[in-house]
């Protein structure tokens, strides 16, 4: 009889060719994919250019994307890049008072230039964004249609 110590299974040695061949043809998640089939796939596939489409539509998606992030960094940029290069004069200006000085309305315009980045947010995401547009509409209680009417939410 086998002690409880002992449950361990019995395994054939493996040549250390067959685990090399095993890893190869695992290693990756695409290699998984006749295992798996569509299963994890967010796409199901479309008779006669569905594949087509369905690229089309992504690249469409992430042409948008791109355009919403450069627009968003753009106006960041735009607002708090004349601030930061303000700022080092200012350090410079403040180690050499007798060389330079910064008017003090500059300084506060190039604040409030930065402040006003805040105030666009709001404005940008929704120019950039449908469903940000109507989740911001539906929040201030604007009319929605419902059957070709317009209706209020009550």
């Amino acid at each position: 009889p086998r002690s409880r110590s002992d449950n361990r299974l019995d395994y054939e040695p493996c040549k250390s060719s067959q685990i090399k061949e095993a890893k190869s043809r695992y290693s990756s998640t695409n290699s998984m994919k006749p295992l798996l089939g569509n299963l994890f796939s967010r796409s199901t596939q479309r008779k006669g250019g569905g594949d087509r489409r369905n690229t089309s539509n992504v690249l469409a998606k992430e042409k948008k994307a791109a355009t919403q992030l450069g627009v968003i960094v753009g106006a960041f940029i735009f607002c708090w890049l004349p601030y930061f290069i303000l700022f080092m004069v200012v350090a410079y200006c403040d180690s050499y008072p007798s060389q330079c000085s910064v008017p003090y309305i500059l300084e506060v315009s190039t604040t409030w230039c930065g402040y006003l980045n805040s105030t666009l947010n709001p404005i940008l995401y929704p120019l950039c964004n449908k469903n940000f547009k109507i989740a911001f509409k539906r929040m201030l209680g604007s009319p929605r249609q419902v059957d070709g009417t317009l209706a209020r939410k009550q």
